[in-house]
């Protein structure tokens, strides 16, 4: 009987450990959700409830009603956001009840780090995306990616390249706050000439040595569907 009981219990608590970690996961992705620190904070807070209920539902193993989990951002070192998620239930015996031991408590901490970046997307624009029709799927396809960044504390911009290669929009924090955001600077994409791809990646490299930001992740996203045929 008090094997069934441990074991009861021990799966009862890894439950509870697996749903606060996947809270705290879902939480630090969630916060691409709003455009201000406060809101980014209120949509990683409810992303954790939500998570964190899905995976521990109310009477699971007799649990009865589960709480909702506290959400905290504590500090953190420089380019980094940190969520914690403790959670806790009381799950009921049922052979130590012949000891007088009705339940017992458990408690977990589930943490996720979250990395500010510095992202450089680097966009085929030539002629062959234009003549594939792949044009609006490849602008509709950069819009996705880039929303599931955090306006304000990730800086992402954009260099487009054909013939000639352009820098449509500079790296910054504000890109989805900025009046044209870089989702409506990618929705005005259009395709034409070469490929001087190499050009274009260079300048997307020297974009980011100017930032000089060491303490962020710094990544050049590069598309095209061709070789290089073009120098500049």
């Amino acid at each position: 009987g008090l094997a069934i009981d441990a074991g009861t219990l021990y799966a009862v608590k890894a439950r509870l450990q697996a749903a606060a970690d996947a809270a705290s996961l879902a939480a630090a992705r969630s916060f691409n959700e709003g455009l201000t620190i406060s809101s980014q904070q209120t949509a990683a807070s409810s992303a954790a409830v939500r998570w964190f209920h899905a995976d521990l539902p109310n009477n699971w193993m007799g649990v009865g009603t589960v709480s909702d989990p506290t959400v905290t951002f504590p500090s953190a070192p420089a380019k980094t956001i940190i969520v914690n998620v403790v959670a806790s239930i009381t799950a009921p015996t049922y052979f130590m009840n012949i000891f007088n031991i009705h339940s017992l408590s458990f408690s977990a901490t589930g943490q996720a780090t979250r990395r500010f970046a510095n992202i450089m997307l680097v966009i085929d624009r030539s002629g062959s995306i234009y003549q594939s029709g792949s044009c609006t799927a490849l602008a509709s396809a950069a819009q996705t990616f880039v929303s599931n960044f955090v306006n304000g504390q990730d800086r992402l911009g954009m260099i487009t390249f054909g013939t000639d290669y352009a820098v449509d929009y500079a790296p910054t924090y504000d890109f989805a706050s900025n009046t044209p955001s870089l989702s409506t600077q990618l929705g005005n994409l259009y395709c034409y000439g070469y490929t001087n791809s190499a050009e274009a990646y260079w300048q997307a490299y020297q974009q980011l040595v100017a930032l000089n930001d060491a303490g962020a992740l710094n990544v050049i996203v590069f598309f095209t569907d061709g070789v290089p045929n073009t120098i500049t």
